[in-house]
């Protein structure tokens, strides 16, 4: 018996998660880890989420914090069920500027990262 030849388009690229790259399993935690990636590069940490950072109707899932002590400046990924916003995820931002709120997938692009944090960037 001999095997048939399957061929198939996979795009893998090195580093990459298997699962991201194929498009399956869990996209909070594939959200998750992309914006980890991007925010390691600037300098910030994954903390443990702070009851402080609780707010009504809103569902906290990941915070970002960058420890440089002149800084102190935090970045957290939430969900709001509030059926008046259009996107489903949504990240809480501090920066020298001052802060705001912007949908996830915005912030999945480095450019968006570069524009806030780009003087903090990590040799």
């Amino acid at each position: 018996m001999r095997a048939k030849t399957v061929y198939e388009a996979v795009d893998f690229q090195r580093g990459q998660d298997p699962k991201e790259a194929m498009g399956i399993g869990n996209q909070e935690i594939q959200l998750i880890n992309k914006l980890d990636r991007l925010a390691r590069k600037y300098g910030f940490q994954k903390v443990p989420l702070d009851k402080r950072d609780e707010q009504d109707g809103v569902i906290n899932i990941q915070k970002w914090f960058n420890p440089d002590p002149e800084l102190e400046i935090q970045i957290i990924l939430y969900r709001d069920d509030d059926e008046d916003w259009d996107g489903e995820y949504w990240i809480n931002y501090e920066d020298l500027d001052g802060s705001g709120n912007d949908e996830a997938e915005i912030w999945l692009d480095p450019e968006e990262w570069e524009e806030h944090y780009g003087d903090l960037e990590e040799d």
